[in-house]
């Protein structure tokens, strides 16, 4: 699945939420998702805004990315879920 609500604002996911029993197959339909990807919408929207936009807004979804994993992938949030998990048992 490409997106995942996470398109044109902070990337693109690749992939679909689930997995092949094959590994060859995961990695062809995971292949063609990206060749998609970058010929519908990377690509395009390179020749459309130029170079400089196009970095210009590269740069915006780096910057949203890290603010959105930032918050995800903590300190903070990895005891939280250590401290949960250790409740549970």
């Amino acid at each position: 699945m490409v997106g995942r609500g996470l398109q044109r604002k902070n990337g693109w996911a690749i992939g679909e939420e689930r997995e092949y029993h094959d590994p060859d197959v995961q990695a062809e339909a995971d292949s063609l998702l990206l060749y998609r990807l970058l010929e519908e919408e990377i690509v395009p929207t390179y020749y459309d805004r130029g170079l400089t936009a196009f970095l210009t807004a590269g740069i915006a979804i780096m910057k949203e990315a890290h603010s959105y994993l930032r918050a995800r992938f903590s300190m903070r949030a990895m005891v939280k879920e250590y401290t949960t998990s250790l409740l549970r048992a």
